[in-house]
Protein backbone atom coordinates (compact mmCIF):
# COMPACT_ATOMS: atom_id res chain seq x y z
CA UNK A 1 0.00 0.00 0.00
CA UNK A 2 1.47 3.32 -0.98
CA UNK A 3 1.21 6.58 0.91
CA UNK A 4 -1.63 7.92 -1.27
CA UNK A 5 -3.80 4.88 -0.55
CA UNK A 6 -3.10 5.12 3.19
CA UNK A 7 -3.95 8.84 3.17
CA UNK A 8 -7.17 8.17 1.22
CA UNK A 9 -8.24 5.48 3.69
CA UNK A 10 -7.46 7.74 6.65
CA UNK A 11 -9.43 10.56 5.04
CA UNK A 12 -12.45 8.30 4.46
CA UNK A 13 -12.32 7.05 8.07
CA UNK A 14 -12.28 10.64 9.36
CA UNK A 15 -15.21 11.69 7.13
CA UNK A 16 -17.30 8.63 8.07
CA UNK A 17 -16.54 9.19 11.76
CA UNK A 18 -17.60 12.84 11.59
CA UNK A 19 -20.81 11.97 9.72
CA UNK A 20 -21.90 9.09 11.95
CA UNK A 21 -20.43 10.04 15.34
CA UNK A 22 -23.57 11.91 16.53
CA UNK A 23 -25.64 8.74 16.01
CA UNK A 24 -23.46 6.78 18.42
CA UNK A 25 -23.03 9.31 21.20
CA UNK A 26 -25.29 8.59 24.14
CA UNK A 27 -26.72 10.95 26.70
CA UNK A 28 -29.00 10.57 29.71
CA UNK A 29 -32.55 11.92 29.89
CA UNK A 30 -34.50 12.08 33.14
CA UNK A 31 -38.22 12.73 32.83
CA UNK A 32 -39.98 13.86 35.98
CA UNK A 33 -43.71 14.29 36.45
CA UNK A 34 -45.99 16.48 38.55
CA UNK A 35 -49.66 17.48 38.44
CA UNK A 36 -50.69 21.00 39.43
CA UNK A 37 -54.30 20.60 38.28
CA UNK A 38 -57.24 21.02 40.63
CA UNK A 39 -57.80 18.07 42.98
CA UNK A 40 -60.90 15.98 43.69
CA UNK A 41 -60.86 12.72 45.61
CA UNK A 42 -58.29 10.78 47.56
CA UNK A 43 -56.29 9.51 44.59
CA UNK A 44 -56.05 9.32 40.83
CA UNK A 45 -53.85 6.34 40.01
CA UNK A 46 -52.42 6.34 36.51
CA UNK A 47 -50.03 4.08 34.64
CA UNK A 48 -48.36 5.40 31.48
CA UNK A 49 -47.09 3.36 28.57
CA UNK A 50 -45.13 3.80 25.34
CA UNK A 51 -43.25 6.92 26.47
CA UNK A 52 -41.14 8.12 23.54
CA UNK A 53 -39.13 11.18 22.56
CA UNK A 54 -38.91 12.58 19.02
CA UNK A 55 -35.69 13.68 17.31
CA UNK A 56 -35.95 17.18 15.85
CA UNK A 57 -36.09 17.12 12.07
CA UNK A 58 -36.78 13.38 11.86
CA UNK A 59 -39.79 12.02 10.05
CA UNK A 60 -43.09 11.67 11.87
CA UNK A 61 -42.95 7.89 12.08
CA UNK A 62 -39.21 7.26 12.07
CA UNK A 63 -38.18 9.92 14.59
CA UNK A 64 -39.61 8.36 17.78
CA UNK A 65 -37.36 6.64 20.32
CA UNK A 66 -39.19 4.67 23.02
CA UNK A 67 -37.56 5.14 26.41
CA UNK A 68 -40.21 3.49 28.64
CA UNK A 69 -42.61 0.69 27.74
CA UNK A 70 -44.76 0.88 30.88
CA UNK A 71 -44.47 2.91 34.07
CA UNK A 72 -45.28 2.23 37.67
CA UNK A 73 -48.62 3.49 38.96
CA UNK A 74 -48.51 7.14 40.06
CA UNK A 75 -51.03 8.93 42.26
CA UNK A 76 -51.67 12.20 40.46
CA UNK A 77 -53.46 13.72 43.48
CA UNK A 78 -50.28 13.47 45.57
CA UNK A 79 -48.12 14.69 42.66
CA UNK A 80 -49.51 18.21 43.14
CA UNK A 81 -47.15 18.64 46.07
CA UNK A 82 -44.05 17.02 44.60
CA UNK A 83 -42.36 15.57 41.55
CA UNK A 84 -41.50 11.94 40.84
CA UNK A 85 -38.96 10.54 38.43
CA UNK A 86 -40.85 8.71 35.71
CA UNK A 87 -37.82 7.45 33.83
CA UNK A 88 -34.07 7.92 33.61
CA UNK A 89 -32.78 6.51 30.37
CA UNK A 90 -29.63 6.42 28.27
CA UNK A 91 -30.44 7.36 24.69
CA UNK A 92 -28.94 8.97 21.59
CA UNK A 93 -27.71 12.49 22.31
CA UNK A 94 -29.15 15.30 20.26
CA UNK A 95 -32.00 17.77 19.82
CA UNK A 96 -35.57 16.60 20.50
CA UNK A 97 -38.90 18.37 20.00
CA UNK A 98 -41.70 16.20 21.44
CA UNK A 99 -42.59 13.64 24.09
CA UNK A 100 -45.50 11.27 23.65
CA UNK A 101 -47.16 8.64 25.82
CA UNK A 102 -50.46 6.91 26.35
CA UNK A 103 -52.36 5.98 29.49
CA UNK A 104 -52.75 2.25 30.03
CA UNK A 105 -54.72 2.34 33.28
CA UNK A 106 -56.48 5.02 35.34
CA UNK A 107 -58.51 4.71 38.55
CA UNK A 108 -60.11 7.56 40.50
CA UNK A 109 -60.87 7.09 44.23
CA UNK A 110 -63.48 9.39 45.83
CA UNK A 111 -64.85 8.83 49.34
CA UNK A 112 -63.28 5.38 49.38
CA UNK A 113 -65.09 4.34 46.20
CA UNK A 114 -62.90 3.32 43.28
CA UNK A 115 -63.93 4.13 39.69
CA UNK A 116 -61.97 2.77 36.77
CA UNK A 117 -61.73 5.45 34.10
CA UNK A 118 -62.28 4.75 30.44
CA UNK A 119 -59.14 4.51 28.39
CA UNK A 120 -58.01 7.56 26.50
CA UNK A 121 -57.58 6.72 22.84
CA UNK A 122 -54.27 7.41 21.11
CA UNK A 123 -51.26 9.31 22.35
CA UNK A 124 -50.86 12.51 24.30
CA UNK A 125 -48.04 14.66 22.95
CA UNK A 126 -46.08 17.38 24.72
CA UNK A 127 -44.29 19.80 22.36
CA UNK A 128 -41.02 20.86 23.96
CA UNK A 129 -37.58 21.62 22.55
CA UNK A 130 -34.83 19.98 24.61
CA UNK A 131 -31.35 18.57 24.20
CA UNK A 132 -30.28 15.16 25.41
CA UNK A 133 -26.69 15.51 26.57
CA UNK A 134 -24.56 14.01 29.32
CA UNK A 135 -27.30 14.82 31.89
CA UNK A 136 -30.65 16.25 30.77
CA UNK A 137 -33.94 16.64 32.63
CA UNK A 138 -37.49 17.43 31.60
CA UNK A 139 -40.55 17.97 33.81
CA UNK A 140 -44.05 17.12 32.56
CA UNK A 141 -46.89 18.83 34.42
CA UNK A 142 -50.08 16.91 33.63
CA UNK A 143 -52.47 19.69 34.77
CA UNK A 144 -55.28 17.20 35.29
CA UNK A 145 -58.81 18.56 35.04
CA UNK A 146 -60.30 16.44 37.84
CA UNK A 147 -63.82 17.82 37.36
CA UNK A 148 -63.91 16.79 33.68
CA UNK A 149 -62.26 13.48 34.51
CA UNK A 150 -64.96 12.75 37.08
CA UNK A 151 -67.86 13.93 34.89
CA UNK A 152 -66.72 12.07 31.75
CA UNK A 153 -65.10 9.10 33.54
CA UNK A 154 -62.14 9.51 31.18
CA UNK A 155 -58.78 11.00 32.11
CA UNK A 156 -58.61 14.68 31.09
CA UNK A 157 -55.44 16.71 31.31
CA UNK A 158 -53.40 19.27 29.43
CA UNK A 159 -49.79 18.16 29.86
CA UNK A 160 -47.04 20.72 29.36
CA UNK A 161 -43.29 20.27 29.52
CA UNK A 162 -40.44 22.24 31.01
CA UNK A 163 -36.70 21.83 30.54
CA UNK A 164 -34.94 21.57 33.89
CA UNK A 165 -31.35 22.50 34.52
Amino acid sequence: MNIRQAAAIAFIVVIVSVLFYPSFVLGVITIRITDTGDKIGESLNIRLKDLAIHRTGAGETAGWITILNQSDVYDFVSLGNRTDTLVRSRTIAGQYDRIRFSISDATLVINGSSTRLLGVQGYSTVTLSFVVGPESAVLIDFKTNFRQTLAQRTYRGSPVGFVQS
